[in-house]
């Protein structure tokens, strides 16, 4: 079926911008607000694939109809102050003073100029950028016109984007109508605040582009299939809404590919579904995770491998371990990984992966195992429950808690579940199914294990302590 909703690809922009409405209130009521306010100054912190640069056009769109004159999002790299400029003398060009010519070489015959004349402003700008951009901006103001700069891939340490704040800093200072958004990468955007020269940006507003609930992609699917003529179960669509992760251009992925394998009458079996969603993902890993891996460094991807024995969150002393190294050069790589948006340290001490499906996708191409003990298990196929007996000490409670997620899994999913201790006590999940079986549900038993990761992880750290404590001996494990 045709695709006239979804649009899958870096920087494109949707129909609509879901999820993401009150980020966009906000930021008009800001450049509405007095001049110099703080919410005329912006940070975006986001992920790949959070939906950034759309972000930003969309402030641009808004800006206009706002009476202001836009500088396009500018990446920050070399060049940035200069495309800034030229940006704003396009776009503002009906409202700027037009440029005097003067001619330079060459010679003027009887019947007009010879080939050898050259046209060239009276304006060769020898001023600085600060100096351009105040006067650009000077001139538009006095035409009752704003100025909004858009930067996108914040970058620390460069040297442009400090003259474009200290720049902006003075232009506010002067009472000058303009606003500025920057998007970038957590720990980019982290690394630039932390610059003693532009402690000013520290009073700007700061949004981080959290994952769309799993509810508002829902509703948006339902609308949207709704309208392409697409019939799509209600218990597939909300499977689709889960597989995202909340990634606004993992919610394109599925939406366009659901649509491509619907046929023209609007139908959608589950195989296609299926289908659907394992090219989703496949674009995913190859687009974010696989450009994200070919990035780094091999110390970097060293680091990673490092933090796979973990079902959850990595301590950073576990890493030290594994990789044999000092604790600074593991202060120092977690900080690279940080600042490039892989990982994210969300408490003292630990580290997890930033970037969904990253951890997976490193599991299967690095074909990473670990000798594994199981815990217990159960099986859709033998209808048999199996309990370690070498577990027996764990209280008859936690047991009976352990038996009910096991078998509470396969009745929904089928196949075969078990709850499995790496050699350090680390619980995972593991499901498979038989070759075949077209009633496992593959979707919705990785979905199931994502909230039992969630919802269980208080009890896996419990049985972790136990493990490590009764089996390996560990005194200090409580």
């Amino acid at each position: 079926m045709y695709d006239a909703v979804f649009s899958p690809a870096f920087g494109n922009r949707p129909r609509t911008l879901v999820g993401r409405e009150q980020i966009l209130e906000e930021f008009r009521n800001g450049i509405r607000s007095i001049r110099g306010s703080r919410e005329r100054a912006r940070l975006i912190l986001g992920q790949r694939g959070s939906g950034k640069t759309v972000l930003l056009l969309e402030m641009g769109d808004i800006a206009r109809k706002d009476e202001y004159v836009v500088a396009s999002p500018s990446i920050v790299a070399a060049g940035m102050c200069e495309r800034i400029i030229e940006k704003l003398s396009d776009e503002g060009a009906p409202y700027l003073p037009k440029k005097k010519t003067r001619i330079t070489g060459g010679s003027i015959g009887a019947i007009g100029f010879s080939a050898g004349v050259q046209l060239q402003g009276a304006e060769k700008e020898k001023h600085s950028f600060g100096w351009q951009l105040s006067h650009i901006c000077s001139e538009l103001n006095k035409n009752k016109k704003g100025v909004l700069i858009l930067i996108d891939e914040v970058q620390a340490g460069s040297e442009e984007l400090k003259q474009l704040i200290i720049s902006y800093q003075e232009m506010v200072g002067a009472g000058l109508n303009v606003a500025i958004v920057m998007a970038g990468l957590p720990g980019a955007v982290a690394a630039t605040l932390n610059d003693h020269v532009l402690t000013f940006l520290n009073r700007a507003v700061k949004t981080s582009l959290e994952p769309i609930p799993v509810r508002t992609v829902d509703l948006f699917y339902a609308k949207a299939f709704r309208e392409l003529g697409i019939d799509i179960e209600k218990g597939l669509r909300r499977k689709a809404a889960e597989m995202t992760g909340g990634s606004p251009y993992m919610m394109q992925l599925v939406g366009h590919y659901i649509t491509s394998y619907a046929l023209d009458n609007g139908s959608l079996d589950p195989a296609q579904f299926q289908e659907a969603i394992s090219d989703a993902a496949a674009d995913y890993e190859n687009d974010i995770c696989l450009t994200i891996l070919n990035s780094l460094s091999d110390k970097d991807r060293a680091f990673l491998l490092a933090m796979l024995p973990d079902s959850e969150d990595s301590s950073i002393a576990a890493i030290g371990e594994r990789l044999k190294v000092s604790s600074a050069y593991v202060q120092l790589y977690k900080r690279r990984l940080i600042e490039a948006g892989v990982i994210e340290q969300p408490r003292r001490g630990v580290v997890q992966f930033a970037v969904p499906y990253l951890k997976e996708y490193l599991i299967r191409e690095k074909g990473f195992t670990k000798a594994m003990t199981t815990l217990c298990g159960a099986s859709r196929y033998q209808q048999k429950y199996y309990y370690n007996p070498d577990f027996a000490k764990i209280p008859r409670d936690v047991q009976q808690e352990l038996k009910e997620i096991c078998v509470g899994f396969v009745e929904d999913a089928g196949g075969v579940f078990t709850i499995d201790l790496d050699e350090n006590g680390e619980p995972s999940f593991t499901v498979h199914s038989a070759g075949g079986d077209q009633a496992f549900d593959e979707i919705g038993a990785e979905l199931r294990v994502r909230r039992l990761q969630k919802e269980k992880a208080e009890l896996m750290k419990q049985i972790a302590v136990f493990y490590r404590v009764f089996i390996l001996g560990e005194a200090g494990g409580l």
